[in-house]
């Protein structure tokens, strides 16, 4: 019944690029999200019109544009089905045409116990969805000459421990840098200082600490190796190269550009109007909420939050080169290879593979029991699809196609 629903659904949007976006939190609560794109940003892709489609709403009712009535009401169906089967409490959608919002309305929670709808308002966790936040903030740097991706990050970033290698911040940027990733005792209580989620860090050296002076798993360039402690340090080289705080940069270079009206650093301890509970599904589908979490540590990799309508413009905003900068979209969207010339399918934060023969742009993350995912795909026509569930936590994806090859 769910894939004839999907298929009626592809039906409608084919004959247009398409942006879809989603966001799902703590396998239970999903956002995602589609909006007006900021101006100039998102032109027509490869001559096509553009459909941006994803999860958010003002939790006021549902809005449906004059002739989008029957795809309005099969993409409902459609939502509210899934929704269901999946045990989400909470799920919102907005659906954008040419710039205009032409469906967009909310169903369940995003509060179970305050009863408070899934919003167009709500914030989530991006999670490693962060990564490409970052990346873009990068890219723009390196556009205008202000960030050297090409540099050792020590220049940026000189507490960090001189290593037998020089790091680069592009290798950084594409998991090159053969910084480690999370270890088990990370998360240990029992490791000095407690689990790295649960610490409080006054200064770069306290997250410095977690990782630096562990060697480095290989030599830079020689094998991929994805690292969130690496993102770490591309924020960390971001401020040391412009003397800013890196959410000041993110504003500057993305937030502000796109238009985007809630992304913002997620600071566990503050009134965050809007943002959404979070929480666990136990095994026998029990609900609870999570635990806190501060990621304090990994504010470049994992650590911002967004409502879906920010996620929306910025995805969308990766379909052509224009906020970018033609040059620059390149590089970030082309992989970068191993010193043995083999290509890791990772650009410049951004991962690179192919579904159905089509090139697709994505990134995926997870925090605690939430989840995100963001991605740009081309030539896809008629045949875009929503991402699947899978393995017990909501998975979800922005993915911005054009009818071109």
């Amino acid at each position: 019944m769910r894939g004839e629903r999907e298929m009626m659904m592809r039906r409608k949007w084919s004959g247009s690029a398409v942006f879809w976006g989603v966001l799902a939190v703590a396998a239970l609560v999903v956002t995602g999200g589609v909006c007006a794109p900021a101006a100039g940003q998102v032109a027509a892709v490869d001559g096509a019109a553009d459909l941006a489609v994803g999860v958010a709403s003002d939790g006021a009712g549902r809005y449906v544009a004059s002739g989008w009535e029957d795809a309005a009401a099969e993409a409902s169906a459609l939502v509210e089905s899934m929704r269901e089967e999946h045990g989400v409490p909470g799920l919102s959608v907005s659906v954008v045409v040419d710039g205009q919002i032409v469906f967009s309305g909310g169903f369940g929670l995003a509060d179970l116990e305050q009863g408070v709808a899934a919003s167009r308002r709500t914030l989530y966790r991006l999670a490693s969805v962060s990564k490409v936040v970052t990346a873009s903030a990068a890219a723009r740097l390196a556009a205008d000459g202000r960030l050297d991706l090409d540099a050792d990050v020590r220049e940026y970033v000189p507490l960090f421990p001189e290593k037998p290698f020089v790091v680069t911040v592009r290798q950084l940027c594409g998991h090159l840098g053969g910084v480690r990733h999370y270890q088990l005792q990370d998360r240990l209580q029992s490791t000095p200082g407690g689990s790295i989620d649960t610490r409080e860090y006054v200064s770069d050296n306290d997250i410095l600490a977690i990782f630096a002076g562990d060697p480095l798993l290989a030599r830079p360039g020689a094998a991929f190796s994805y690292s969130t402690f690496g993102f770490t340090l591309v924020g960390l080289a971001i401020e040391g190269a412009t003397g800013k705080g890196l959410m000041e940069v993110v504003g500057e270079e993305v937030i502000e550009p796109l238009g985007l009206e809630r992304l913002r650093r997620d600071r566990p301890r503050e009134i965050v109007a809007h943002r959404t509970r979070f929480y666990d599904k136990g095994r026998n589908g029990t609900v609870t909420n999570s635990g806190y979490l501060n990621p304090a540590y990994k504010v470049a990799g994992g650590g911002m939050i967004a409502t879906a309508d920010d996620m929306a413009r910025f995805g969308a905003a990766h379909c052509a080169p224009g906020y970018l900068g033609e040059a620059v979209f390149g590089e970030v969207f082309t992989s970068q290879t191993t010193l043995d010339g083999d290509a890791t399918g990772t650009g410049i934060g951004w991962r690179i593979g192919r579904v159905d023969g089509r090139r697709v742009f994505q990134h995926s993350g997870a925090a605690g029991d939430a989840g995100a995912a963001a991605g740009v795909a081309r030539g896809w026509g008629e045949r875009v699809r929503a991402l699947e569930p899978g393995r017990g936590r909501v998975a979800g994806g922005v993915v911005c196609a054009s009818g071109g090859g």
